[in-house]
């Protein structure tokens, strides 16, 4: 990952902006999700186990956020996307994702507002340029764009960067005759905004729920079936992922 303060060279196969665009794409299976979203990870977890981790899918065992996911579901895409391609961030977190993905196969600008210290973690060692209005995520960086100007000594202090700290953690270094780009203080400049993306249908979310556990689920609705008796009939999981459909 390299964090750039302006965007002053280079063309990109896709980038991806809060700005606006097209729908975010997304891999079908995304481990990644249950690191960067604790709070959903046995949810993505148990729809990692049953096949992927779409975002439908998710949403059918979770029992909290299922409405959410449901939602977010509509801003991305599972196909393939052809360069060159905006893309919107619905959310920070699947931005994060579907940038280190999609830097396999292409160069890749990912626009935030700012990082979590997680989000910079999985970035670091990535193909992915991150582009920032300001200094969060250097810490976990590969490498910082330097450029230095008259003006340092005030571009240091806008970005936190006075004292000795700055000559131990971001000082240019040197390969061969040619300085190595560090820290860029330019003025920031922002990617070409985009309209909202159109909202995709995605699937039913029963056509990710086991048909069985949804025949059990109708029995517990219209049949004084005791809950009890479920691990008798070994239904426990699926009633455990299933029961806020009741």
């Amino acid at each position: 990952m390299r964090v750039l303060f302006n965007l002053n060279r280079g063309d990109y196969d896709v980038i991806i902006t809060f700005r606006g665009g097209k729908l975010l794409p997304l891999p079908a299976s995304a481990p990644e999700i249950a690191v960067l979203k604790p709070e959903i990870a046995p949810d993505v977890l148990l729809a990692l186990r049953r096949g992927d981790t779409r975002l439908e899918r998710v949403a059918a065992y979770s029992a909290r956020f299922w409405r959410e996911l449901y939602a977010l579901a509509h801003l991305v895409t599972y196909d393939q996307v052809s360069a060159p391609y905006t893309a919107f961030v619905p959310d920070p977190d699947l931005a994060v994702v579907s940038a280190i993905h999609l830097s396999r196969r292409f160069r890749v600008l990912l626009e935030l507002p700012a990082l979590t210290p997680m989000q910079s973690a999985l970035l670091a060692g990535s193909g992915v340029d991150v582009l920032l209005p300001n200094a969060s995520g250097i810490d976990a960086a590969d490498a910082v764009l330097v450029q230095p100007r008259a003006s340092a000594a005030r571009s240091l202090r806008d970005v936190g960067f006075l004292g000795g700290a700055w000559f131990r953690r971001v000082s240019p270094r040197f390969h061969g005759s040619e300085p190595e780009p560090w820290l860029t203080l330019d003025r920031y400049a922002a990617p070409p905004a985009a309209g909202a993306p159109t909202p995709r249908a995605p699937a039913n979310l029963l056509e990710f729920i086991d048909p069985v556990a949804v025949d059990v689920l109708r029995e517990i609705a219209l049949s004084p079936l005791p809950l009890r008796s479920l691990s008798e009939l070994g239904f426990d999981e699926q009633v455990e992922e299933l029961i806020v459909y009741q």
